[in-house]
C-alpha cells in the first residue's frame, strides 16, 4: 500500500507500486517477478490506450 495515500482504493489504483517478486492467491501465482501471470499485460495496456483515445475523441 502506498504510505502517503490515506484511501486504500486510491492507493491501490494511483499509488506507485513497489517491485513485487511473487504474489500467491489461494496458492496460485498471480504475479511473478513483477508481471501478472493470469492475463496478457500487453493486450490490457493496448485496450486501455484504445479506450483512452476513444474517450478523448468524444471531447
Amino acid at each position: 500500500m502506498h504510505s502517503s495515500i490515506a484511501d486504500p482504493v486510491a492507493a491501490l489504483t494511483l499509488g506507485a507500486l513497489p517491485p513485487l517478486t511473487l504474489l500467491l492467491v489461494n496458492g496460485r501465482p498471480v504475479v511473478e517477478r513483477g508481471h501478472l501471470t493470469t492475463v496478457n499485460e500487453d493486450r490490457i495496456a493496448k485496450a486501455a490506450a484504445d479506450a483512452a483515445k476513444e474517450l478523448a475523441a468524444r471531447g
